[in-house]
């Protein structure tokens, strides 16, 4: 599914799915729209949005800088594991790497944002 946003007078902007009008609102609504409905990357063969891959960036981020390297040690199953590592490459650039622990959690590493793209 590829969205195309047409922006609009009175600063509302509509959004297209091929030939169909699926959205209308604000540019900032439209991004929202845009985000949680359209996806960017796959995870084990099923699409996934651009919110579902923050919500599991989320779970793995440094709370005081999300560019920071990523240091983590929390449950995950191992599909949540996949959606963990396209997040943090997806926002990141860089790869994790997963220790499972004795203990059922699992250690997630990762360089970070700075260190990978260097800004």
């Amino acid at each position: 599914m590829a969205f195309r946003v047409e922006q609009c007078k009175d600063g509302l902007c509509n959004v297209w799915d091929g030939g169909a009008l699926r959205f209308i609102g604000t540019s900032e609504n439209c991004q929202e729209f845009c985000d949680e409905v359209e996806p960017v990357a796959r995870v084990l063969g099923k699409p996934v949005t651009r919110n579902e891959l923050c919500a599991a960036f989320e779970l793995v981020e440094d709370k005081k800088n999300w560019k920071n390297p990523i240091k983590t040690t929390l449950a995950l199953d191992p599909a949540k594991s996949c959606l963990v590592a396209v997040a943090v490459e997806f926002f990141t650039g860089s790869k994790p790497s997963f220790t499972w622990l004795s203990d059922g959690t699992v250690q997630v590493e990762a360089r970070g944002y700075y260190l990978t793209c260097g800004a």
